[in-house]
């Protein structure tokens, strides 16, 4: 999650009229780093993030969810549907 904005301009303000970064970051609970790119910058709008890849594939793991056999008492068992059957009897 972003900075707010308001929070940008106060601690830039706060460094730009003689504060020291470690202080500020101190006060305003923000890293002397993410200080130290606020002040590099021009714009200290929020800069905007492209849609990450993931590790995960939510289409796949529906699919191996949909694999997953559950009883009411047992843990959930796993297994390819041409083996489940045995496996369901041994429970029974």
């Amino acid at each position: 999650m972003s900075y707010s904005l308001d929070l940008r301009k106060l601690v830039v303000n706060y460094v730009n009229a003689g504060g020291s970064v470690t202080k500020a970051s101190q006060i305003y609970q923000v890293g002397r780093t993410t200080i130290y790119q606020w002040l590099k910058r021009e714009n200290l709008l929020p800069t905007p993030m492209e849609s990450r890849h993931r590790k995960l594939d939510w289409e796949a793991l529906k699919k191996a969810d949909a694999r997953i056999v559950r009883f009411p008492h047992h843990e959930p068992l796993h297994c390819a549907p041409s083996r489940c059957s045995a496996k369901i009897q041994m429970l029974a």
